[in-house]
């Protein structure tokens, strides 16, 4: 892991993860290398677009699909503040297309949804496409990770069922996260996050990547083939199911 050194967080990144509650954007792949993973992320998103249904599992069919996750732009950075043992445990498509007038994502804590005991996950936001305020960035409330905010029943036409509720956090704090496409920004589990329909002329299409340390026991899983997959290290705690991509 020496060699892979160069892709750790600097102190001043590991400090605004921290204090912030992300850091970014980091770069996951060269922009020479866009069309090719694109052509490949669209083609596993269009077999099946429903975001509930099981892309967790059916990655594992894909070896280069663990290979991206698996590369050190990413785990390295993560292990920076997460330690060096890592678990993939689901990863999900973002799509908006263009001249969107629904698909509004409320403002919302990931940590709220997810069954998981402690809720301790790194995630990977990356971008597939250029992202820019016009096509729906994704805006977060810096800081926002040091509470826990109350979530209340989502309104008409937004994505989730639940969101944040308003009245206890300021949104004209929130910050957009533009990035161009192979790069990527890192949060956690608290950090309160929002994006628009997609209003503009060009498509937006992300990546997330979820993450786990093995102090964290999967008190739920998507389905019965559902299991995690080792990034990075070992697994000293044995708690969760493994699947094996590499055999």
């Amino acid at each position: 892991m020496r060699r892979w050194k160069m892709f750790r967080l600097t102190e001043e990144q590991t400090l605004a993860l921290h204090e912030q509650g992300f850091v970014g954007p980091l770069t996951l792949w060269d922009p020479a290398e866009t069309i090719t993973i694109r052509q490949l992320l669209e083609g596993f998103y269009l077999r099946d677009p429903d975001p509930s249904v099981g892309q967790n599992i059916r990655f594992v069919k894909h070896p280069e699909i663990i290979e991206l996750c698996r590369r050190p732009q990413l785990t390295e950075a993560m292990a920076s503040v997460m330690g060096e043992d890592l678990f993939l445990w689901r990863i999900g498509f973002f799509n908006k297309e263009p001249h969107e007038t629904r698909g509004e994502i409320p403002w919302h804590q990931d940590r709220n949804y997810w069954p998981l005991e402690p809720v301790m996950v790194c995630s990977a936001w990356v971008a597939v496409d250029d992202v820019d305020i016009d096509n729906s960035a994704m805006h977060v409330i810096p800081g926002s990770h040091r509470q826990l905010v109350p979530h209340i029943a989502a309104t008409e036409g937004q994505v989730f069922q639940q969101q944040a509720d308003p009245d206890h956090f300021d949104r004209d704090q929130a910050v957009p996260i533009e990035m161009r496409a192979g790069q990527f920004v890192l949060f956690n589990e608290r950090l309160l996050h929002w994006s628009k329909p997609n209003t503009s002329d060009q498509r937006r299409f992300g990546l997330a990547i979820r993450v786990l340390p093995p102090q964290v026991r999967v008190l739920r899983y998507d389905s019965d083939a559902h299991a995690l997959v080792q990034l990075r290290g070992g697994d000293p705690l044995g708690f969760n199911r493994l699947l094996n991509c590499d055999g």
